[in-house]
This record gives structure tokens, C-alpha cells and sequence, in this order.
């Protein structure tokens, strides 16, 4: 929308930045060709979500009419309160779409059905998602390398969760408390995995493996994974709470 100021005797022209629900709109409008899919403010997500969030999520530019829209995969037993975009990429080579391009519709269509589908119906398990961060080749990523290590651990598979971890804290300087506190969260719960390895019988199979995903799944979505180190419930709560308030008014 063009706007119009008059300071003095000069004229200022600018263009008022689009709003979420303009941005929501874009996604409405593309919705019927993207069955098992809904939209949330800018953000257009696979159902049902499940253990990790899979959608593509229309972020502004500097320019007030354009954006980007970023694709990403986020796993859910990762403590988080905001959606991140570590674990994904923008679209068509960092595209920037223009809201006043006649075309951009099509455009992004065709975009997220070549590049985003591809990616994301794969994503049917915690270990889909752990082996598709790993193809992203973004190992010295911290966030990234922590999506992958919780991702394993969330699948029941203890020896790549471990070896995930330890990756992970070789990336961490805690010198910083953010970091810090990732290191101490993936040491408690690396403890954990190799507490129930250990308790293993030499002999179990398949079924020890489902025990295993079950025990570690109840430590990511609910219990303690050391003595005074605890992990929130899958962050669905806090991230849908995000996506309806959001920064986009």
C-alpha cells in the first residue's frame, strides 16, 4: 500500500510493510494445491505435525512488499521457543518474491512443489529427519548438529545419537551461557542414552531397539535426563503460541 506524508513542504512517499495476514493470505490462495497441508499465519505446514514441524515459512525482506519463503524442518523434542530455520533453506536460490509481481504466485507454487515437496514427504520418522540434516552438510552448524543428535535420540538409535552428540559439544564454546546450556543438555541426555546401552542385554534385537525409542522418547517429551537437568515437553505448545502471535501485525 502507497502512503503519503507531508512534512514541511516536502512529500514522502513509502510503502507500508505487508502484514501476516497478507502473508497468510498468499498461502490460502495456493492451499487447494497442496492437500494434507495448513496455514498459520505465514506459515503453510504439513499435518499432522507429529514429531517435528515440516512447512515452508514466508519471512520479510528489507522490502516492504517482498520476502523470502524459507523452507526448514524443525524436531519438536528440541527444546525451542521460536521456529528456526538451521534445518532448511529459502527456496529457488534465496529468491526474493515480490507481493506485486503478477506471476509470484504460480511461481512460488511451482517452487514449493518442486523443491519443497521433494524434501519434506519423505520425512516420515525422527530418524528421516536426523539422515536428511546430516545430507544438508551443515556439520559445523550448531543448531543444525543439534537437531540431528536429539532427532536420533528421539529414534531409539543410541550408537548415531551418541557419536551426534559428541559432534555437537565439540561445536560448543561454554563460555557462553547459551552454549553452555546446550552442552549440559546434550551431556545429560548422551548420559541417559548410554545408561539404557549399557543396560542392554547382549542378546536384544529389534524389540530391545523399540524399548530403547520409547524410553528416550518419554525422557524428550516429559522427564529428567540427569539430576538437576530437565527437558520441556515437545515445544508444539510453545511454537503454535509463536506462530499466532508472531512478529507479522
Amino acid at each position: 500500500m502507497l502512503q503519503i506524508q507531508y512534512v514541511g513542504s516536502r512529500v514522502t512517499f513509502w510503502v507500508k510493510a505487508m502484514k501476516r495476514s497478507e502473508l497468510q493470505n498468499i498461502w490460502k490462495a495456493l492451499l487447494p494445491d497442496f492437500p494434507g497441508f495448513a496455514v498459520r499465519g505465514p506459515l503453510l505446514f504439513m499435518q499432522p505435525i507429529g514429531h517435528t514441524l515440516r512447512g515452508i515459512f514466508l519471512e520479510r525482506s528489507i522490502d516492504p512488499r517482498a520476502f523470502y519463503a524459507q523452507l526448514f524442518v524443525q524436531p519438536l523434542c528440541v527444546p525451542a521457543k521460536n521456529i528456526g530455520f538451521n534445518v532448511g533453506w529459502r527456496l529457488s536460490r534465496d529468491r526474493i518474491w515480490n507481493a506485486d509481481d503478477l506471476q509470484f504466485l504460480t511461481a512460488l507454487g511451482r517452487a514449493v512443489k518442486s523443491e519443497a515437496l521433494p524434501f519434506l514427504f519423505p520425512l516420515k520418522t525422527p530418524r528421516d529427519v536426523a539422515q536428511a540434516g546430516k545430507k544438508l552438510n551443515r556439520s559445523a552448524d550448531r543448531i543444525v548438529q543439534q537437531a540431528i543428535a536429539f532427532a536420533f535420540a528421539r529414534a531409539g538409535d543410541v550408537a548415531e545419537a551418541v557419536a551426534a552428540f559428541d559432534e555437537l559439544m565439540s561445536l560448543l564454546d561454554a563460555s557462553y551461557p547459551w552454549q553452555s546450556e546446550m552442552e549440559q543438555r546434550a551431556q545429560a541426555l548422551k548420559s541417559q542414552l548410554l545408561r539404557d546401552l549399557n543396560g542392554a542385554s547382549p542378546t536384544a534385537s529389534l524389540g530391545g531397539r523399540n524399548r530403547t525409542q520409547r524410553r528416550i522418547g518419554a525422557v524428550l517429551h516429559k522427564r529428567q535426563v540427569g539430576p538437576t537437568l530437565s527437558l520441556p515437553r515437545e515445544s508444539r505448545i510453545s511454537l503454535f503460541s509463536f506462530m499466532n502471535r508472531g512478529t507479522y501485525e
